[in-house]
């Protein structure tokens, strides 16, 4: 197994309210903690809440030189993630996106988002020139979908070819990936 053990990618998360619950929040922020507690990832975790806060954050990160993984954590249905008060289409968040995220990884840590045509998903990478999009095609249990981006991100850090990556990981999780629909896309599969 070609592994690289000092191969980090830094993670810029967006992420919504889960809840109205600002007490008892769930978030992907331990998660994130984890990462660079284990083996050193740098990651910012920005609140996005709006479309504007959405839109800002990801103008923030636009063109960084380094790349890395974007990690988009909201509510979501099939090609569309849900802010407080509205939803972004993938199209949309292509626009947004534009070629400045070129050869990053994105995971779109939303239920069901990627229960699309593969021609929009297809569409999506061409438009953005994403390396991979990582996703879940159906409505995911909150622990295990936790459970799987916590060992997708720390395995991304150890891979440079992706390809291997994912036969690797389809290997060794194949019931996480079917208990919450796991799927990966890369350019050109």
């Amino acid at each position: 197994m070609k592994r690289s053990k000092n191969y980090c990618k830094p993670i810029l998360a967006l992420e919504g309210a889960w809840t109205s619950d600002l007490v008892n929040r769930l978030s992907v922020s331990p998660i994130l903690d984890m990462l660079g507690k284990f083996d050193g990832t740098a990651c910012v975790h920005l609140p996005s809440n709006t479309p504007e806060e959405f839109s800002f954050n990801l103008d923030i990160y636009k063109g960084v030189k380094e790349k890395g993984i974007l990690l988009l954590s909201f509510h979501g249905r099939p090609g569309c993630l849900r802010l407080m008060s509205s939803e972004i289409e993938i199209e949309q968040i292509a626009q947004l996106m534009g070629r400045k995220f070129k050869g990053w990884i994105l995971y779109l840590d939303s239920c069901s988002v990627l229960c699309i045509e593969k021609e929009r998903i297809d569409t999506f990478i061409q438009n953005t020139g994403l390396s991979l999009v990582i996703g879940y095609t159906q409505n995911s249990p909150w622990i295990e979908a936790t459970a799987i981006q916590l060992i997708v991100l720390n395995r991304l850090q150890k891979y440079r070819n992706m390809g291997t990556f994912w036969r690797n990981f389809q290997k060794v999780f194949r019931d996480l990936i079917e208990v919450t629909g796991l799927a990966i896309y890369s350019n050109g599969h």
